[in-house]
């Protein structure tokens, strides 16, 4: 049988990290997308790493590594993110405009660049990692964050439409708290820190407490097999 292959952004880390674990244990093939290509897990080192940076618009670079060591791609799996806690008043046009960068504009980029091998897959799919803030704005303070998160549910949503007629599915993965160190504690999206997870019809359905890993398997869930 001839491995399936992903790309997946921010993988270094967080649900990305958890999304590629679960990829690799299921014996897809991945190209991995790292601002820092020595910040690899060891456990995914024979997977293709290349260097990428959602805000240098390198997108296309990507996707032809990928397709020089693969021949084709199956799938896309949009894992990084950023957020800022400043509200929709306060916040200055660079640090929305980084936001909108890699929580939005990036994703459109790296599928766009990717649209052609999905369709010849015949049953591409893309999962775009938001937040529960991509349904609903609960306070002031992550309204800026919110609406590039709003956004980027638009963007599946738009993927999903224009890709039905060619077997192309998009998914959006929307985690609110997350478990994290094995488990111990909760995590919220901190400044710098990769972000993940969306479906547009509803909230992820572990609630405020769903494991990394959980949502990683949630997620090959939406992936062909």
């Amino acid at each position: 049988m001839i491995a399936r292959v992903a790309l997946v952004s921010g993988a270094s880390r967080g649900i990305g990290l958890a999304v590629a674990r679960t990829l690799q244990q299921n014996d897809w093939s991945l190209s991995l997308g790292l601002r820092d290509t020595e910040d690899v897990a060891p456990e995914l080192s024979r997977q293709q790493v290349v260097q990428h940076d959602a805000r240098q618009a390198d997108e296309q670079a990507w996707v032809q590594a990928a397709l020089d060591r693969f021949g084709g791609i199956d799938a896309v799996a949009c894992c990084a993110g950023i957020m800022t806690p400043k509200d929709i008043v306060e916040i200055d046009d660079e640090t929305l405009d980084a936001m909108w960068e890699v929580n939005v504009k990036s994703p459109r980029r790296l599928v766009s660049a990717a649209w052609e091998p999905l369709k010849q897959s015949g049953q591409g799919r893309v999962a775009v990692l938001a937040s529960l803030s991509g349904k609903r704005v609960k306070s002031s303070a992550p309204s800026s964050y919110a609406l590039t998160k709003h956004a980027a549910v638009v963007l599946v949503h738009g993927f999903r439409q224009t890709g039905r007629e060619h077997g192309i599915r998009a998914t959006a993965i929307m985690p609110g708290l997350r478990q994290y160190r094995h488990g111990q504690g909760n995590h919220r999206d901190r400044p710098g820190r990769d972000d993940a997870g969306e479906r547009p019809r509803r909230a992820y359905p572990h609630g405020h407490r769903a494991s990394q890993h959980r949502i990683g398997r949630r997620t090959l869930g939406k992936l062909p097999t």
